[in-house]
């Protein structure tokens, strides 16, 4: 099939042309329009503009009364609608202009070097999990619990009929420059107790402000009290400021080594025969040497610590179970070792601290 293309000679004759003063006057009439919708632009602008900022000065003042009357409602449902929204404005603000730095270490208890195990007797005002320790006075097993899911770890704290349950932490005044600070926890219900060493600032539940001059270590106590239910916590936090934010978690990485400032431990490794620690010597037949360059430089000069199975081999010929771990110095950089031992080695030849059984750990503790 082929096409022609149309002749328009061919076109009929009929077809009438337009007039050239009509063709001046619709064009005179577009360019009307076209100028008149111009000139209308700047005020549908303006007028849109003065809506939205009204809306936005209505919002505002909405909220800022929500916030201002949510202590003064009496109705209860009323109140507690409120609240909600209250709630919902400071997380969407928290969420916008971020939150502020944790001044509680492991305020998440994800960190464990000493590896406590949950439900274990732990003797009153004993360190458990890391930087956090049992403030009760007595032991304490049951009634301080922790179970993992999803990355998230929940602390469960009991009551007994007589005798309620606390934990805390002591935060460094170095970090707790004067001004005003506010610790929260996940749970509103679990009393907070913050003081120092002249005596109780402030208590609360689940939030309290409080000030300080900047020159007392300060004491942050989660309380359940005598009778009172069992309560869980996800995380404590402490900022600076008035208005509790919701944790952000520091990166294990980053956190690990804010705990090790307080406390250190090497193993146990779970393999047999592991060095816990670097080659040393063996400066008498009876005592060797080994240098530790702490992880962290350490708050203080630590105290040593050591546990489960441990020996002193050259790695050749002479094995012996340690009877004692000594020191010659301690800086809080740095610690010199000396593992004591029974049976006679050869003086002068290097040698190290293993574990026959994977179960031997040394630590080093400059806790507050």
């Amino acid at each position: 099939m082929s096409f022609t293309p149309t002749n328009f000679q061919d076109l009929p004759s009929t077809a009438t042309p337009i007039d050239a003063v009509e063709l001046n006057n619709l064009g005179t009439q577009h360019a009307a329009a076209v100028a008149d919708s111009a000139a209308q632009v700047p005020g549908l602008v303006s007028s849109a503009l003065a809506d939205d900022a009204t809306i936005r000065s209505a919002a505002t003042t909405a909220v800022d009364d929500a916030i201002t009357a949510e202590g003064a409602v009496t109705d209860p449902v009323i109140a507690s609608a409120v609240s909600d929204t209250t709630s919902d404005t400071r997380a969407a603000l928290s969420a916008i202009i971020g939150t502020g730095g944790n001044l509680i270490i492991n305020g998440d208890f994800r960190i464990n070097q000493r590896g406590t195990v949950s439900g274990a007797s732990i003797s009153g005002s004993a360190y458990f999990l890391d930087r956090w320790r049992n403030f009760t006075g007595s032991s304490r097993g049951d009634e301080i619990r922790w179970s993992d899911s999803g990355g998230v770890r929940t602390l469960t704290l009991k009551s007994t009929p007589a005798a309620g349950t606390y934990i805390g932490q002591i935060v460094e005044a170095a970090n707790t420059p004067a001004g005003t600070y506010t610790v929260s926890c996940s749970n509103a219900a679990v009393a907070i107790n913050v003081s120092t060493s002249a005596g109780v600032i402030v208590v609360g539940y689940g939030a309290a402000t409080f000030s300080t001059d900047g020159t007392k270590d300060i004491i942050i106590s989660l309380r359940v009290l005598a009778g009172d239910p069992t309560q869980s916590i996800q995380w404590v936090k402490l900022e600076r400021g008035t208005v509790p934010t919701q944790l952000v978690s520091r990166l294990y990485g980053a956190e690990l080594p804010l705990c090790q400032r307080y406390y250190s431990q090497i193993g146990p490794t779970g393999v047999n025969n592991a060095n816990i620690g670097p080659v040393g010597y063996q400066a008498v037949t009876t005592g060797g040497r080994v240098l530790i360059k702490h992880t962290q430089l350490m708050r203080a000069a630590p105290t040593v610590s050591y546990g489960g199975t441990l020996s002193w081999t050259d790695n050749a010929s002479f094995r012996a179970t340690l009877t004692s771990i000594a020191s010659s110095w301690r800086t809080p950089e740095s610690t010199q070792l000396v593992p004591v031992f029974a049976a006679a080695g050869a003086a002068y030849r290097p040698g190290f601290v293993d574990s026959s059984n994977g179960t031997g750990w040394i630590s080093f503790d400059a806790e507050l």
